[in-house]
């Protein structure tokens, strides 16, 4: 039996995984805004490989991931060059920090946050919300900046997270249930 198998069968279930998947998550997220980008890396590649093995249920969810972290870094590069997010290195994409906490953020729309696929209104409030949330502490814990008014670039913020977080649970529930 190959060792994921193993893991989401025999060990770990339901509730467990999902807030593994969190808690991983969650370790990321503060590894991305706050060390280095050699170290984001490694750590990010080690996180996914133990959401691989300990969280994953389907193969096909990695397609999900994948996508969705492409959304997330497209969206965010288009903050950046409209000077919405404003980094010490700019480049045509955001650093790479942010692409790595946009895979890992990926891997909770079907475990963390699955319980959302079906309500979607909720998680349309709950991103305009929590979204640009996100944004305002990463920006204070790291060398990102927010555009002023904040409010406004906030409020940009939180319309596209409450189309974005429906947007990819939808897809993950499409991806995963079959629909």
């Amino acid at each position: 039996m190959r060792a994921s198998n193993w893991a989401n069968k025999a060990f770990l279930h339901g509730s467990v995984r999902k807030a593994v998947n969190l808690v991983l998550f969650q370790a990321g997220w503060f590894t991305c805004v706050l060390l280095e980008q050699s170290v984001v890396v490694v750590v990010t590649a080690s996180l996914l490989l133990v959401h691989h093995l300990v969280v994953v249920s389907q193969p096909r969810e990695w397609l999900l991931v994948v996508g969705i972290a492409a959304l997330g870094i497209g969206v965010d590069s288009i903050f950046m060059n409209a000077g919405v997010l404003n980094f010490p290195r700019e480049g045509l994409l955001v650093p790479l920090w942010l692409c790595c906490l946009w895979l890992l953020f990926a891997t909770t729309l079907s475990h963390g946050l699955g319980w959302l696929r079906h309500q979607l209104g909720l998680a349309a409030g709950l991103g305009a919300v929590f979204g640009p949330m996100s944004y305002l502490v990463g920006a204070q814990m790291n060398s990102a900046s927010i555009a002023e008014p904040i409010a406004v670039s906030l409020a940009l913020m939180a319309i596209v997270w409450a189309l974005i977080l429906p947007l990819a649970l939808r897809l993950s529930r499409n991806l995963l249930e079959g629909h």
